[in-house]
């Protein structure tokens, strides 16, 4: 069983056997410990056991953001039912990480726990378990193990020590935190170089530095640093890992860094569109400011705003960005009233409210030119262009996404690029010059591609689908949704699964295949749910009422809006709150109800009108001549098809050639009518 391992010394390779005869093959549960100085060498011996020790299921259990002062208690709490239950000898458990809990700090002194007190009391009960207990250790905890438990040692006679000699890693950690960051986003090589570089600096780190206080810090610094380029390579679990893990090193050792590291938790989180955990984060940091007196709160309520803004909370984003500004002027911080009323603008403009967009827009230009920051100018002018196609003021909105690529590059902000082009290609998009939109999603898939921006690729591969869905391209539609479905879970965006799924949905729908599309709303719904994406829920009961409305079913059509109107009045979804009802009348009109039909219809008309929605209005007109017309009352079907006519004239609106056939066909039935006596 010798292990053929290069430049291994002749005492490591006896010991490397001695270890595989005594572990291997056991019928009873045991417990044995490994004593190694550092991370490097715990992963070289861990892979030596389990290339060897095949007859075991390795389960790895890691107690590093875990503060426990019994270990028997942490294998409870910890293992699953499948472990503690298994029959002997099923399972080898590997447990790491229990440094993490030796210490305590009290008064500023750091102190021992009783952690190694209650293992030697309680090693009875840590013995006699079905499966290996295989603990990893470092020098300093063997020697206190033997101080505080001898008689747990007693009974331990399976105990192997590896030294390493060389640089306990504190220079080469240093080394790597000084570092810093990449500043180029994405899931590029040199990221992927330099998570690999504090990896093993983390791993050089030796457990038995006697300064402890210094490489508790160096290690939170490496762990943070770790988390935010995994956050960066989109590795969501990874990089929350390295977040708490950093957390829980401070509580413990009360190094004094909690503000820092909740922020930049609830940075991250906010990143990754994790709302609700976000916001507990930056609540708490704020809290620990205020218990500071720490006039410098401005940064935090401008990222509860933020936070409020992805829960489309509007009004409270606009009161903490409100608050933000009175704090920044408070403090004399200039440099970021720029970014605030930037985002100010943008809450505005998801309210339809455009001119008070527009001039907060201006006043973030006005404030990044003032203070010199140049580099923010660009992503306001593609906001302004948001604004203007949403108003579908194409020519103002592609002007303004030309002054955003102009300045981007003029300032060497590349990693935005890609989000223009795809903008302008939804612009394209929205007047049906299908080739300009495609060219326009092909140039933002490739910066970023470039750019390393893989967090957006799905977005994009959406819109393709979209293009190719309006080409009734059913193929090549459902090729780029599931490109985005596959894109967004590679990056840990799940938010927008249940937008690809509603648009696949609706692929089905068209094609008539009822059960497929039901399926993947379904799907829709599950996701939107599991990842609070409220605000679009009732987007989709909507559509699953259409479903089952194009079947004749009508009771099941109007039960799923009226929970796409709950859904919607509930997340403040007003804006498409008229479509609802414009559909329930539909459902009405079909089965002759007029006069329900005719309610819902003046109920849809409100909303529109109430959130200034006037493109849909000629839609409804429209739908309400048909309803008279039905009923054979001629010339209040002319009026409405009249209305329906000169509403969507204004808006050069799809519907048009439809609404001037219908008005004609009503007149000549009004011609033909025989002369009133």
């Amino acid at each position: 069983m010798e292990e053929q391992a290069g430049e291994l010394s002749q005492k490591e390779k006896q010991t490397r056997n001695e270890m595989l005869f005594t572990l291997s093959e056991l019928d009873r549960g045991t417990l044995a410990m490994i004593v190694t100085s550092n991370e490097w060498k715990r992963k070289e011996l861990y892979h030596f056991l389990k290339n060897h020790l095949k007859e075991y299921q390795f389960f790895n259990l890691d107690l590093t953001s875990f503060n426990y002062n019994s270990l028997h208690k942490a294998l409870v709490d910890l293992l699953p039912s499948t472990v503690l239950q298994s029959q002997p000898v099923q399972y080898l458990v590997s447990i790491t990480g229990l440094e993490s809990s030796l210490y305590t700090t009290e008064d500023g002194r750091i102190e021992f726990s009783p952690l190694l007190a209650q293992m030697n009391f309680e090693r009875e009960l840590i013995f006699n378990q079905s499966y290996i207990i295989l603990l990893w250790v470092s020098d300093s905890f063997d020697r206190e193990l033997r101080r505080k438990a001898p008689d747990l040692l007693q009974w331990m006679s399976k105990r192997f020590v590896f030294e390493e000699k060389g640089s306990d890693g504190m220079e080469v950690a240093e080394a790597a935190i000084e570092y810093g960051i990449v500043e180029k986003k994405g899931r590029i090589p040199e990221r992927l170089e330099r998570i690999g570089q504090l990896q093993n600096a983390w791993e050089r780190l030796s457990h038995d530095n006697k300064d402890r206080i210094r490489l508790v810090k160096d290690k939170i610094d490496l762990l943070l640093l770790l988390g935010k380029e995994y956050a960066a390579a989109f590795e969501f679990q990874e990089a929350e890992s390295a977040f708490k893990r950093a957390i829980a090193l401070n509580s413990r050792m009360k190094i004094g860094r909690e503000l820092e590291l909740c922020y930049e938790l609830g940075y991250f989180y906010w990143q990754f569109s994790r709302f609700d955990l976000a916001l507990e984060s930056f609540q708490h940091a704020l809290t620990i400011m205020q218990r500071q007196g720490n006039p410098d709160v401005g940064n935090i309520y401008h990222m509860l705003g933020l936070v409020y803004a992805g829960k489309r909370q509007w009004e409270k984003a606009l009161q903490n960005y409100l608050q933000a500004l009175d704090w920044y002027r408070h403090t004399g911080n200039e440099y970021e009233l720029g970014d605030t009323y930037h985002q100010i603008g943008m809450a505005y403009g998801e309210q339809r409210r455009w001119n008070e967009a527009l001039e907060s827009y201006q006043q973030a230009l006005d404030w990044y030119k003032k203070t010199g920051n140049e580099y923010e100018v660009g992503g306001t002018y593609h906001q302004m262009g948001r604004v203007y196609q949403e108003q579908r003021k194409w020519g103002e909105a592609l002007a303004n996404f030309q002054r955003a690529l102009d300045w981007y590059r003029q300032t060497g902000n590349e990693y935005e690029v890609s989000g223009t082009y795809h903008q302008m290609g939804r612009v394209y998009q929205e007047q049906k010059e299908w080739g300009e939109a495609l060219t326009n999603f092909q140039q933002a898939l490739d910066w970023k591609t470039k750019t390393g921006n893989e967090y957006e690729m799905g977005a994009t591969y959406h819109q393709i689908g979209r293009v190719y869905q309006e080409h009734k391209k059913w193929i090549e539609a459902s090729e780029n949704f599931q490109q985005a479905l596959n894109w967004n879970r590679k990056t840990g965006n799940e938010f927008e699964l249940g937008y690809t799924y509603h648009q696949l949905g609706r692929i089905y729908e068209e094609q008539k295949k009822w059960e497929d599309a039901l399926n993947n709303y379904r799907f829709a719904v599950e996701w939107k749910e599991k990842t609070g994406n409220e605000y679009s829920m009732g987007n989709t009961y909507h559509q699953i009422g259409i479903v089952y409305q194009k079947q004749g079913k009508w009771e099941d059509a109007l039960n799923n809006y009226r929970l796409a109107l709950e859904w919607k009045e509930k997340t403040g979804n007003e804006y498409d709150i008229g479509n609802t009802y414009h559909q329930i009348g539909i459902v009405y009109q079909k089965q002759e109800k007029w006069e329900d039909a005719l309610n819902n219809y003046r109920l849809a008309l409100e909303w529109y009108e109430k959130t200034g929605n006037e493109f849909e209005l000629g839609s409804t007109y429209h739908q309400i001549g048909r309803a008279y017309e039905e009923q054979n009352m001629l010339p209040q079907a002319r009026d409405w098809f009249e209305k329906s006519l000169k509403n969507e004239t204004n808006f050069d609106h799809p519907n048009l050639p439809m609404t001037r056939t219908s008005l004609a066909r009503i007149q000549k039935k009004i011609a033909e009518l025989p002369p009133t006596p």
